[in-house]
C-alpha cells in the first residue's frame, strides 16, 4: 500500500496484477538481517545481536548466485545502517516485552491489508497496558519518503487499536513505528494527522477497488 501510494497508474496495476496472481517462488530477501533486528528490539539498550548478525554475515563463503550474493551484501549494509539510527526515547525509557498476536491483516474499505508488523510490544505506563509495533521496510533501491512511512505507521495504529488492544488498553501512535532501514529513519504515528491519513488510505483501499475490477 505504501508503494501504490505514490506509484504510477502503470506501477499500480502491476502491483495488483502481482496480488492476483501471486509469485510462488518468493526469494526470502534479508531475513537474517530482519531477524536479528526483531531480537534487537526485544532490548535495545544491547546492540549485541546486531553486531552478531554482521559478524556472522562477513564470515560466511561467498554465495553462487548473483542473488544470493545481492542479499548477502544487502544485509550486511542495512545492519550497518541500523546501528546508525536513532530510535525513539520512550524505547529505552520503559520496560517492555515483545508479544505475539494471531491476527496478521485489517481490513479497510473492503480491502484486506496485511500489516503483520514483525515486532508488537507490551508494556505497562501508568497503570495501563500499552501497545506499540515496528513494520520493517528493508528496500536500498525503493526507501520509503516520509509520507510513506507515517502512512504504514498510521495503518499499524489501526491495526492494533482494531485487533490487538482489549477494551481499557492504550495503543501508543508514538510507538507505531515504520523502520525504513536505507531511508535512516524510524517514523511514528501521528495522532493529529490520523483523521487525514486514514482518509487517504481509504481512497487508497477505493481506488483498489475500482482498478481490481477493471
Amino acid at each position: 500500500m505504501a508503494v501504490f501510494s505514490e506509484a504510477t497508474l502503470s506501477k499500480k496495476k502491476q502491483i495488483l496484477k502481482q496480488q492476483v496472481v501471486p509469485n510462488k517462488i518468493l526469494i526470502p530477501w534479508y531475513q537474517k538481517a530482519k531477524a536479528a533486528i526483531k531480537i534487537y528490539f526485544k532490548n535495545v539498550r544491547d546492540h549485541t545481536p546486531i553486531y552478531k548478525a554482521i559478524d556472522a554475515i562477513e564470515k560466511e563463503a561467498m554465495p553462487l548466485k548473483d542473488w544470493s550474493k545481492t542479499n548477502q551484501q544487502v544485509s550486511r549494509e542495512a545492519l550497518k545502517k541500523m546501528m546508525l539510527i536513532r530510535l525513539p526515547r520512550l524505547l529505552n525509557n520503559i520496560e517492555y516485552e515483545v508479544v505475539t498476536v494471531s491476527a496478521r491483516s485489517i481490513v479497510i474499505r473492503g480491502v484486506e491489508i496485511k500489516t503483520a508488523p514483525e515486532i508488537i510490544i507490551m508494556a505497562r505506563i501508568n497503570g495501563d497496558i500499552v501497545y506499540g509495533a515496528v513494520k520493517i521496510h528493508i528496500s536500498k533501491s525503493d526507501p520509503f519518503n516520509s509520507q510513506q512511512a507515517e502512512l504504514v505507521a498510521t495503518v499499524i495504529y489501526q491495526f492494533l487499536k482494531t485487533k490487538v488492544a482489549q477494551p481499557g488498553e492504550i495503543v501508543l501512535p508514538e510507538l507505531c513505528l515504520c523502520l525504513d532501514v536505507f531511508a535512516g529513519r524510524i517514523v511514528g504515528a501521528d495522532k493529529s494527522h490520523f483523521p487525514s491519513i486514514m482518509d487517504q488510505v481509504r481512497s487508497i483501499c477505493r481506488e483498489i477497488i475500482k482498478l481490481w475490477a477493471a
